[in-house]
């Protein structure tokens, strides 16, 4: 029930992930096939908390985002409203730190939205990969 704002400065593209594009990378981690390379493939409201459970990528719309590094992530989403433009407003100012948030912004309709830290995702995502990959590696020696 949450809106999140995604900067689309950060968006390369969106897409509909295919069973066959979804890999499982040890226990709490999975990937999508894009164009020959492997990106991270992280649910959004599971990262920052607005739900326990993964969701189902077939349900579900990935947004592939790239951050100023050029490092690539695709963050599965339940959907996309529609592009808006949006005065953001600090949050670390007025509230302090928060994973994962760059700042938020009052929508039309008076609900708040968080506004995404796309670099702080991506950076969390990368180091989560590597340890599900040393997971992996040491279970099968």
């Amino acid at each position: 029930g949450q809106t999140l704002v995604v900067p689309l400065s950060a968006i390369v593209e969106t897409l509909q992930p295919k069973d066959s594009d979804v890999h499982n990378l040890g226990d709490n981690a999975r990937v999508i096939a894009i164009r020959g390379a492997f990106l991270p493939l992280l649910d959004v409201g599971a990262v920052l908390g607005y739900r326990a459970d993964e969701g189902d990528p077939l349900n579900s719309v990935a947004v592939m985002v790239e951050t100023e590094n050029q490092s690539q992530c695709a963050l599965l989403v339940d959907g996309i409203i529609g592009q808006q433009q949006v005065v953001i407003k600090s949050l670390e100012t007025n509230y302090g730190h928060v994973f994962g948030v760059a700042a938020a912004t009052i929508l039309g309709d008076g609900r708040v939205a968080v506004i995404l830290d796309v670099d702080a995702i991506v950076a969390g995502s990368r180091a989560e990969l590597a340890r599900a990959d040393a997971h992996r590696k040491r279970s099968a020696a």
